[in-house]
C-alpha cells in the first residue's frame, strides 16, 4: 500500500469497550462490519482521539457527545457532576486498566493514555494554588501522550482508592500548566471529518461549502447529485439568514442557512432537503470528503439514506474521491445492501485498495477481526454472501 496512509494497520487497547483489537491492513478505504455494540462505533472513536494526538478537547468532545457524567468530589469535598473521565478506560476500572494505546502496532506513531504517580512536588504545587487542593498524598494523574507531546487530563484520583476521584478544573493555568504537563510542543492535528449516522446538518453544509466553493472541488461535489438523477443539476448555492413571514414578524430571519439546488429541467431552485435523504447523503459525503484532504473521514452507518441501487455509486465516489484527495476512510454499516454495494466497488477498483472486516466480540473485550480477501469480495459481489 502507499506509504502516505496515516494508518497502514490500527491498534487499541484498553479504550471504553475494547480491552484488544488490532485491524490489519487498514486500507485506501475500510469497512467494518459486526453485531451490535462489538466496538465499530468506538474505532470511530479511537480514530477521531488520534487524529487530535489526544488533545484535551478531543476527549472533551468524545465524553460530551456519548452523554459520560458521573458525580465526583471536587478538591474541596463537595459533590458535583462532571465529565466521567474513567469512561476512557474499559471497563471504567481506573485500578485494572493502566493505560490506553491507539495506533499502528510497533511504531513511534502511537497515542497512549497512561496514569502516572504525581511526586510531592507537583502535589504541593497544586495544593499552594488557592482554588485547589489537597489532593491525597498518593495522587496519581492521567495524561495523553502523543510522541514527546503530553497533556495531562483534569482527572486525579487516589490510587489506595480509585473511587475517590477529583476534578482539577481549568488546568490550563499557568501554575497548573507547568504542575501537570512535562512537554507541550505543538504537534498539527491530521485532518479528520465524520459524517453520520444522521444526516449532514445544513449549517455543516455551509461551513464546508464555504471551503470549496470557487474551487475545482465544487463542480466535483455538484457532479455527486448527479450519481443519483437523470437531470442535471447545475449549481449550488447557500442562503444565509434565509427570511420569512411571520404572523408576528414580516422580517424574521432563520438561524439554519437554506441549501438551494438549479437543475436543467426547472426554473427556479429548490431545498436540496426536496430531493430527499439520498441526495444529502451524497452531496455531504462529497462535502467532506474534499474537506478531509491529506486525513481522515470517518462514516458511521454509511448505508443510511440510500437506497441500495445506488450505494455501489456511492461507494465508487467514495473510493475515487479518496485517492484523488488522499483521504483514509473508515465506515461502518449495518447493512447488507452497503456490504454488497461496497463489494462490487472494491473488486471494480482494486487499484484504489478497499478492505472489509468483520469484527468479533471474543471475551473480556477482547476483538478478533475476520478479513476478507479479495477473491472473498468477488464471492460476496457475485453471490450476495452474508458476511456481516
Amino acid at each position: 500500500m502507499p506509504g502516505d496512509l496515516h494508518l497502514n494497520d490500527l491498534e487499541i487497547k484498553g479504550f471504553r469497550c475494547i480491552n484488544s483489537l488490532r485491524i490489519t491492513p487498514l486500507r485506501r478505504v475500510t469497512l467494518l462490519v459486526g453485531e451490535n455494540g462489538v466496538g465499530k462505533t468506538t474505532v470511530l472513536d479511537a480514530l477521531r482521539i488520534y487524529a487530535r494526538h489526544g488533545s484535551l478537547g478531543a476527549f472533551n468532545e468524545l465524553l460530551e457527545n456519548r452523554d459520560e457524567y458521573t458525580s465526583h468530589l471536587d478538591t474541596y469535598g463537595n459533590k458535583r457532576d462532571e465529565i466521567d473521565w474513567s469512561a476512557l478506560f474499559y471497563g471504567r476500572n481506573l485500578a485494572k486498566t493502566s493505560s490506553v494505546v491507539i495506533g499502528e502496532r510497533n511504531s513511534q506513531n502511537c497515542l497512549y493514555v497512561s496514569q502516572e504517580k504525581m511526586d510531592e512536588e507537583e502535589i504541593m504545587r497544586i495544593n499552594n494554588h488557592p482554588k485547589y487542593g489537597p489532593l491525597p498524598t498518593d495522587a496519581v494523574r492521567v495524561q495523553s501522550k502523543f510522541q514527546d507531546h503530553v497533556v495531562s487530563l483534569p482527572l486525579v484520583f487516589s490510587k489506595s482508592d480509585p473511587t475517590l476521584r477529583y476534578i482539577v478544573p481549568e488546568h490550563n493555568t499557568d501554575t497548573l500548566r507547568q504542575a501537570l504537563i512535562g512537554s507541550n510542543r505543538p504537534i498539527p492535528d491530521i485532518s479528520c471529518q465524520s459524517i453520520g449516522p444522521n444526516l449532514i446538518s445544513n449549517v455543516m453544509i455551509e461551513s464546508l461549502w464555504d471551503n470549496v466553493v470557487l474551487t475545482e472541488d465544487e463542480s466535483k461535489c455538484v457532479e455527486a447529485l448527479n450519481l443519483l438523477y437523470p437531470v442535471d443539476v447545475t449549481g449550488v448555492a447557500v442562503r444565509r439568514g434565509r427570511p420569512h413571514r411571520s404572523s408576528y414578524k414580516l422580517a424574521e430571519f432563520d438561524k439554519e442557512p437554506d441549501i438551494r439546488v438549479k437543475m436543467s429541467d426547472m426554473k427556479d431552485p429548490v431545498s436540496l432537503k426536496s430531493l430527499g435523504d439520498g441526495a444529502k447523503r451524497f452531496f455531504g459525503t462529497a462535502l467532506v470528503l474534499a474537506n478531509s484532504k491529506n486525513g481522515f473521514l470517518l462514516i458511521d452507518e454509511a448505508e443510511n439514506g440510500l437506497h441500495y441501487t445506488v450505494q455501489k455509486r456511492f461507494w465508487l465516489m467514495v473510493l475515487h474521491a479518496a485517492r484523488e484527495n488522499n483521504v483514509q476512510v473508515v465506515a461502518t454499516t449495518h447493512g447488507r445492501d452497503a456490504v454488497v454495494a461496497f463489494a462490487q466497488a472494491a473488486v471494480e477498483c482494486d487499484d484504489i485498495g478497499a478492505s472489509l472486516i468483520r469484527l468479533q466480540k471474543e471475551e473480556e473485550g477482547f476483538i478478533c477481526t475476520v478479513r476478507y480477501s479479495r477473491e472473498n469480495l468477488e464471492f460476496v459481489a457475485q453471490d450476495d454472501i452474508e458476511v456481516r
